[in-house]
């Protein structure tokens, strides 16, 4: 095998996603691999002689079965591993400790701390036991040089822990997880009025920290505060000075990825060096270059891409001196090696994933790209042609690789970006020079014999971050106008994979031998396996519930995470229907969680949505969402028909629902309906007793959905439906409130699960202890979003799951024998 350490890679991630998406016993997994292993070795020394590449292919496979243990155990170990201030989860703590870094984020900084010692409040902190534990601190002070003084000092702070959340619905983010990759499993909220600052620990940390902090300062006072923000992310990756307004723009233009310190800024800066110390190599230039890289990576933070580019560095310096041939491919292999085994959950990062995604890129399809130009140029006998294939070929070709990954995991498109691109890396190519002189002006101390200096350096700073502001702003705004920009649905994981198996085949020098020796049967058997795995492999882990490359494999029914509010997503096929959208007085819940949810998940549109009453917690977020995305239908109770407010919603339709209505929501080979049970036409026409009450019928489950209904309408049901209620899920009323879910109302449905949609830690008390008595008594398992996150109900071979989002935990339901039709005409 040509490139072992990309096979070993394939091994170790393999072991990594076994451990997380499957529940096989620890000794299982490695007993069955070595056992393969063993097999396979034993199989081959009796079918042949020893000869090299015998024992070659089997040094492989051992080490490719080591890998894949490793990363197997590796992960497993830190999924069980718990905090240390676990004990101290929703509880005030106190700790002691060392601040490692300093990032400024909106009107607060977040701290990095390691942990020394930890104790509650009743407890002397010195006579707490020592820990050695990374934790996140949530610094409520917006001052950077106060933040940046921390760093490296020893610090003594109060505040409240807790862990981070996972993701609230299916794809959603995971910041849990986020946080594990960088080794962190708690957070601790902390005011500055308790936080008090002890002596340096750490010296060259602190003085780093200090010179960066005292640099952005300076800088921030000859830029001004536009420029500045867009500086300090383009030089340094500190994005928390940028303008909201600005960010949205970068983000929307696909050119947000210049604002992330990357390779791209770590090779222009290499390159920079070598053109100040000269063309010429010796070991003593290569060892500054690499130096002042390394310092470079420190000034952003050590992060992941910047690391990558930096190793990779080393490594190509490296073989130069060695005299040995340099492979990106096995370089950049052997650098996510060292990653994944010092974390296994950085494979999981988005910016692990795109830093790879452009260096395999770079290593795979650009020779073929290089090729290409040369041949075509060669053929029509022009260098302007060359020169043109050699600026604009390479950049396409990493774009169509970190495309799919940018969708999937932002789910934002621009098709002005294949054009914006090449300028915005000219501007930051020219962004950067300037900002390593502008530094090397402030480390001199040259500001302090003349604003001569510094003004001459920040002259081009400003002029060149202004230029790359304005063509942000001007192809934000054309993009909107003519809707050449916006979100849209991410790519299904096996699809995302297949393009990646299919993109570096295409470009891989195996799949060109094979051609050129017209291998046909070779070539199909090898694309037959790619296909198979990508679509495969995910579904067997259980990482997606459908191997078909263009399906999402969504739930038919979701009850989502909305915070203090209601939101139930029902999908039938191609037929998608929004029950409420939660909402709150600030903030816009539709673009913080329905969209990226619903767009996660392959929703660009919705054929109907459904507002059980006007109340600010089930129609804010509809009426946000209905200006965002294309809404066919829109329902309300027939008493709010002439409702002003109704001008806030927008739809190619509106009706107005009353007891009796049936809606058909499914198809002929999975039929779905949607019965109205109240509000009826003496019901009241007012506040939550008005709340549209709906029952989803389908031929293998049946839910109830209540809305806010209170005792008076679950009254009147019972009397008017009876033992007909029937459910297998029930959505409680009113968020768990002891307004609803009556004894007789539970005597009536008999359902086997029930939802609580409520908020954490709600002001309103939601669910009440009384409803949760009355549920235990009855035998009734219940699921509440504010400790699951989204609930989906599914149905695998006649038989009932309901799931939270990272699947750790899995109820198995009991379906009580429900007719649809026992449900009689509306009186």
């Amino acid at each position: 095998m040509r490139r072992p350490l990309l096979f070993f890679l394939f091994a170790l991630s393999a072991g990594i996603l076994t451990a997380c998406y499957t529940n096989w016993p620890r000794w299982a997994v490695p007993a069955a691999v070595t056992a393969l292993v063993a097999a396979v070795l034993y199989r081959s020394k009796k079918r042949s002689a020893a000869r090299f590449y015998d024992r070659l292919f089997q040094l492989t496979a051992v080490l490719a079965a080591v890998f894949f243990i490793f990363g197997f155990v590796s992960t497993d170990h830190l999924q069980q591993k718990t905090s240390a201030l676990a004990p101290y989860y929703e509880e005030t703590v106190c700790c002691s400790g060392v601040v490692k870094s300093c990032a400024v984020k909106g009107d607060a900084m977040q701290l990095q701390v390691v942990v020394t010692r930890a104790a509650t409040c009743d407890e002397a902190l010195a006579a707490a036991p020592a820990v050695r534990e990374r934790v996140l601190v949530r610094y409520d002070c917006a001052e950077l040089a106060a933040g940046m003084d921390l760093v490296g000092r020893q610090v003594f702070f109060q505040g409240s822990c807790e862990e981070p959340a996972g993701p609230k619905s299916r794809g959603a983010f995971d910041y849990r997880r986020y946080l594990k990759s960088r080794g962190i499993r708690a957070i601790v909220s902390v005011n500055p009025y308790r936080m008090q600052a002890g002596p340096v620990k750490d010296a060259p940390l602190h003085l780093l920290a200090e010179t960066k902090g005292r640099f952005l300062s300076f800088a921030k006072e000859y830029l001004g505060e536009s420029s500045f923000g867009l500086f300090s992310g383009l030089l340094l990756g500190e994005k928390g000075f940028l303008q909201d307004d600005m960010k949205e723009e970068f983000e929307t233009n696909g050119i947000a990825h210049v604002l992330a310190v990357s390779g791209l800024h770590v090779g222009l800066v290499y390159r920079a060096l070598f053109a100040l110390l000269g063309k010429k190599r010796s070991p003593g230039r290569c060892l500054i270059v690499l130096l002042f890289v390394y310092l470079y990576a420190a000034f952003c933070g050590f992060s992941l891409s910047v690391l990558r580019a930096a190793f990779m560095i080393t490594l190509h310096q490296a073989a130069f001196y060695l005299r040995r041939r340099y492979d990106t491919v096995s370089a950049a292999s052997l650098t996510a090696l060292l990653f994944l085994c010092t974390n296994p959950f950085r494979l999981f990062d988005s910016g692990f994933q795109l830093s790879f995604a452009a260096a395999y890129a770079i290593g795979i399809a650009l020779p073929w790209a290089e090729n290409r130009i040369l041949t075509v140029s060669d053929e029509k006998k022009s260098d302007l042609l060359y020169y043109l294939g050699t600026l604009c070929l390479p950049a396409l070709l990493i774009q169509a690789a970190m495309l799919p990954l940018v969708l999937f995991h932002f789910m934002r498109w621009s098709l002005l970006s294949l054009l914006l691109n090449p300028l915005a890396i000219l501007l930051a190519g020219l962004i950067l020079p300037f900002g390593l002189l502008f530094f090397a002006v402030f480390l001199s101390g040259l500001q302090g014999l003349s604003v001569v200096f510094p003004l001459a350096a920040a002259g081009p700073l400003k002029a060149f971050c202004g230029a790359l502001q304005t063509l942000s702003t001007v192809s934000y705004d054309a993009g909107t106008a003519w809707h050449l920009a916006g979100p849209v649905c991410a790519p299904p994981l096996c699809g995302l994979l297949l393009y990646y198996a299919l993109f570096f085949w295409f470009f891989s020098e195996t799949r060109c031998i094979l051609r050129r020796k017209a291998k046909t049967k070779e070539l199909c058997a090898v694309l037959l396996s790619l296909v198979v795995c990508a679509c495969g492999v995910p579904w067997l882990l259980g990482i997606t519930e459908d191997p078909l490359p263009y399906s999402y494999g969504r739930a038919p029914v979701t009850f989502l995470d909305v915070g203090q509010g209601d939101c139930t997503h029902l999908s039938f096929g191609s037929v998608n229907v929004l029950v409420d959208g939660g909402g709150t007085r600030s903030g816009n819940i539709a673009e913080a969680t329905v969209a990226p949810y619903l767009l996660k998940n392959g929703v660009s549109g919705l054929e109907l949505c459904i507002v059980t009453h006007p109340d600010l917690d089930h129609s804010k977020g509809l009426a946000q969402l209905s200006q965002q995305m294309k809404i066919r239908t829109l329902a309300f109770p027939y008493w709010c028909e002439g409702d002003p407010s109704l001008a806030e919603f927008a739809a190619d339709e509106i009706l107005f629902l009353k007891e009796g209505d049936l809606l058909s929501l499914g198809s002929r080979r999975h039929p779905a309906e949607l019965r109205v049970l109240s509000p009826g036409p003496r019901d009241p026409a007012e506040g939550n007793d008005g709340s549209l009450v709906l029952r989803l019928e389908t031929e293998a489950f049946s839910v109830l959905l209540t809305g806010d209904a209170g005792g008076l309408t679950e009254s009147r049901l019972i009397h008017t439906y009876g033992k007909a209620l029937q459910a297998d899920v029930l959505k409680l009323g009113h968020h768990g409130s002891d307004s609803s879910t009556s004894a007789a109302f539970l005597y009536e449905v008999v359902p086997s699960f029930g939802v609580i949609s409520c908020g954490r830690n709600n002001s309103y008390g939601h669910p009440s202890p009384g409803v949760i008595d009355l549920l235990q008594k009855n035998s009734i398992i219940y699921g509440r979003t504010d400790r699951s996150g989204s609930l989906s109900l599914r149905c695998k071979r006649g038989s009932l799951t309901i799931e939270d989002p990272a699947k750790e935990t899995i109820w198995h339901i009991r379906q009580n024998s429900h007719n649809p039709s026992s449900i009689p005409s509306a009186p």
